[in-house]
């Protein structure tokens, strides 16, 4: 049987259930159809890195990502442009929603599907598995109602689980008195009580401008997805030193960076001394599997098995911290040492996450 008549015989629906059925199955964050001049492949990723699920040809991988396109309601017409959408739990038949990214590419389309809102779960801070310092800082944020608490580090590092699971905190304990906001691109989990926009550029609505409008009705707590440009960095500092509590992350490795970061948007420095309250520099190592030394069917021979967060914390005008900017942790690099000598993960994957 030639190429294109295996093509033609390929059974998209069932082929694409069993993907998201395996991926979902192997603790998978996201996954990757990616074409290429001659033949494609699907990857996905777990504990932070990727596996390869499959390798097939162009014409399989089209028809796999024209179903994707029906699960995520999105027009088959407009497949020579970026498309993003969603499929719900109801649909996929798994308790996670998926986020669909779809774009042209040499060879075909690129699509990546990423797993959230798993069972509707929002994590809370106790369960993170931060070291005792670092979630200690963030429990006496429910005292603060003013102020900009950021959470950074690399893409996948656990940034919105923190912010979210922050959030969670404030809403228990404040929730009866503030009003609680989010803008968000997209939005990855309901939050009960809280009101989320997720931001439409086409409408423009994006960071910036829902930001100010949202500033109108006057919120106390305002949950900003991502700042990631020198607009919604002014609106999120404005808005921290005129009397909201602003959580956000940012794309940076560390405070300090953070810090070198705003000053480089051209924020002034006594509004980032004004505004900014709290750092978090987080990062995930994965576990040591704890049914094997090296490798064994349960971890897919890779030695690990699930994810372990470690964080650093930098104050600034926080009178507990005497006015001046201090490591209320112990520091990345000392927090994953203890992890290596507790027996948790491995010096490899320290230099790996570390580098």
């Amino acid at each position: 049987m030639d190429t294109s008549s295996a093509a033609a015989s390929v059974d998209p629906v069932g082929r694409v259930d069993r993907l998201l059925r395996g991926a979902f199955e192997a603790r998978a964050t996201d996954i990757h159809l990616e074409p290429f001049v001659q033949g494609a492949r699907v990857r996905m990723r777990v504990d932070g890195l990727f596996r390869l699920a499959e390798e097939t040809d162009s014409e399989t991988m089209e028809r796999m990502i024209g179903r994707i396109r029906v699960l995520a309601r999105l027009p088959s017409y407009e497949c020579m442009r970026p498309q993003e959408g969603r499929i719900d739990a109801e649909t996929s038949g798994l308790p996670a929603d998926i986020r669909v990214s779809i774009i042209p590419a040499v060879g075909g389309e690129k699509a990546v599907l990423r797993f959230m809102n798993q069972q509707g779960i929002l994590l809370r801070l106790d369960d993170l598995g931060l070291q005792p310092e670092v979630l200690h800082d963030l429990l006496q944020v429910r005292r603060w109602r003013s102020g900009l608490i950021l959470v950074c580090g690399p893409s996948g590092s656990g940034k919105t689980t923190t912010l979210y699971a922050l959030a969670e905190h404030l809403m228990r304990e404040r929730g009866e008195d503030w009003q609680f906001v989010s803008v968000e691109d997209p939005v990855e989990r309901r939050i009960p009580g809280m009101t989320q926009v997720e931001i439409k550029p086409q409408f423009d609505l994006g960071f910036p401008s829902a930001l100010k409008y949202l500033l109108r009705q006057d919120p106390e707590v305002i949950l900003v997805g991502e700042i990631r440009d020198a607009e919604t960095a002014a609106m999120a500092v404005q808005a921290a030193f005129t009397g909201h509590l602003v959580l956000s992350s940012m794309h940076v490795g560390s405070p300090r960076e953070a810090v070198l970061r705003f000053q480089r948007m051209g924020i002034p420095e006594y509004q980032i001394e004004a505004a900014v309250r709290m750092v978090v520099s987080q990062r995930l190592l994965r576990r040591k599997c704890p049914h094997c030394a090296s490798g064994c069917p349960r971890c897919s021979e890779t030695g690990y098995a699930g994810l372990v967060p470690v964080g650093e914390v930098l104050h600034f005008g926080d009178p507990s911290a005497d006015g001046r900017p201090a490591h209320a942790a112990e520091g990345l690099k000392a927090a994953v040492e203890h992890l290596i000598l507790a027996g948790v993960t491995t010096h490899e994957e320290a230099d790996r996450v570390l580098e």
